[in-house]
């Protein structure tokens, strides 16, 4: 198995991918973030890798893929496969949003993070969901912050925005369309809700 439930309709719900096999050269990613990104990306899409490593990992996506590579403001996909604020915040702020005739053409983030849960745990903030494809509300709760921070920030005109692929090192991966409100709600401490940084 390598995908499961990966489910942009379910907001918040955590689905599961398995590492990408390993045959000839190694990727410049990891190995579940590699897994989730072969999902979307294809010859029928560009691209934008931001971070440290960019040129590396769109070098690598391009021989693999054979999709284009573009300029963050007009790839369909911008990946940051990195565990970093600034460089979360970096690709969030970048990515197209769309248009009001044709909102689906924003484009789809996918971001490395450190952890993913729908229980709180140690230094996970937790977000609260709603929108559609959320029965009242869902929680999620995630190791880095400024994501959240970042695509607020961005103010998008609905229908317009972006959609987010959190993706972490154990294969955890949670979709959020951009029709989704995210509210930033607590940090846990010492793994219990309701403890509040």
């Amino acid at each position: 198995m390598i995908a499961n439930n990966i489910e942009f309709a379910r907001p918040g719900t955590v689905g599961q991918v398995d590492a990408f096999p390993k045959s000839g050269e190694t990727a410049p990613v990891p190995g579940c973030f590699e897994t989730a990104v072969r999902l979307f990306v294809d010859q029928a899409v560009t691209f934008c890798s931001v971070g440290p490593a960019s040129q590396d990992v769109a070098r690598w996506l391009t021989v693999q893929t054979h999709a284009k590579q573009a300029h963050a403001q007009g790839a369909d996909f911008v990946l940051a496969p990195v565990a970093s604020d600034a460089v979360h915040a970096e690709a969030i702020a970048q990515a197209k949003p769309g248009t009001l005739e044709e909102p689906e053409r924003g484009a789809t983030v996918v971001l490395l993070v450190d952890s993913i849960s729908t229980a709180p745990a140690k230094d996970l903030t937790c977000f609260e969901l709603s929108g559609p494809g959320i029965e009242k509300t869902a929680e999620l709760y995630v190791s880095q912050a400024e994501w959240a921070h970042a695509r607020a920030e961005r103010a998008d005109e609905y229908p317009c925005g972006i959609e987010i692929l959190l993706v972490d090192g154990e294969g955890n991966v949670a979709a959020l369309p951009r029709t989704t409100r995210i509210e930033n709600t607590f940090t846990c401490l010492g793994g219990r809700k309701g403890e509040v940084a």
